[in-house]
């Protein structure tokens, strides 16, 4: 499937096709998505949350519906814990094995918001 990207022009929803990976690149490219309020950047598998600190329109049951309807979450839409919700319930469905989703991050980095939505 043909890549697509969210989120500002100069930037990328998918760090591992930033150009460089430095830490000074990684950085700019979160916290210019960031800034656009993408505040979900993923690689690979793991997604990369930042506490906007405010509520935040992301949380619809239109978008829930989307990635509950997905195959392919992780690469159809962008990045969001309902893709990391959505692809851990299809593994579970696929391979009748449990899954688990780790989630972590300093104090006040929003670790308990993000499991009550997933």
């Amino acid at each position: 499937m043909a890549h697509k990207d969210w989120g500002p022009r100069d930037t990328e929803s998918e760090l591992t096709r930033l150009k460089s990976i430095t830490d000074k690149a990684l950085l700019q490219n979160v916290e210019k998505r960031y800034r656009a309020g993408n505040i979900y950047t993923r690689s690979g598998r793991i997604v990369l949350a930042v506490n906007p600190y405010k509520k935040l329109p992301l949380y619809t049951e239109e978008t829930l519906q989307a990635y509950k309807a997905s195959l392919a979450p992780q690469v159809e839409l962008p990045p969001h814990v309902y893709a990391v919700a959505s692809s851990a319930h299809s593994g579970m469905l696929r391979t009748s094995t449990s899954q688990s989703v780790i989630i972590s991050g300093e104090s006040g980095a929003g670790k308990t918001e993000t499991a009550k939505i997933l």
